[in-house]
């Protein structure tokens, strides 16, 4: 049988390799086994001190808890408005824990400005170092997301219409 009608038989009908057809466990050490993105384009403001405010948030299952995991967070358009801003990639076992970083995104960002009017910057984005795929002793699904407080009074603002994006890859060890 040709290799061509070999690809065909294991894709089937779909556009993508269906579960189950390919042994992730045999993929050379570095290849990217899944990568998955979450996004949201809202405007997001916090003016506390004590509780986060989520920008998006992700279900996420390595096929391989031996693997490693490669994070990219972007926040799109901070506005510091009268605030000092603090972000940063979360995970929990659950949905909304915003305690337990993996990486920071921002710390103090418009510390020193003049709030007199808002101040408007490029996105941020940040990538984690590549970490263990159970860092923490986590197993299983888990949840990854993005969070943002506010570090002192005022308002810290993230967005207009740009991308906060989440970005994760599992990468074969």
């Amino acid at each position: 049988m040709s290799n061509a009608r070999n690809l065909a038989n294991l894709l089937g009908t779909s556009a993508t390799i269906p579960a189950g057809k390919v042994v992730t466990a045999s993929l050379p050490a570095g290849t990217v086994v899944q990568c998955v993105v979450t996004s949201d384009t809202s405007v997001h403001s916090n003016s506390s001190t004590s509780s986060y405010t989520e920008l998006c948030e992700t279900l996420f299952t390595p096929h391989d808890d031996n693997n490693k995991l490669l994070i990219e967070a972007q926040l799109g358009e901070p506005d510091i408005a009268t605030g000092r801003g603090f972000a940063r990639v979360y995970y929990g076992s659950s949905a909304n824990q915003y305690s337990q970083e993996v990486v920071r995104i921002c710390s103090e960002f418009g510390r020193g400005e003049n709030y007199e009017a808002e101040s408007h910057t490029q996105n941020i984005i940040v990538r984690s170092p590549l970490i263990n795929a159970n860092h923490n002793s986590m197993s299983g699904a888990r949840y990854y997301g993005i969070a943002m407080i506010n570090q002192v009074s005022g308002t810290f603002r993230i967005g207009n219409g740009v991308h906060h994006k989440l970005t994760i890859w599992e990468i074969a060890a």
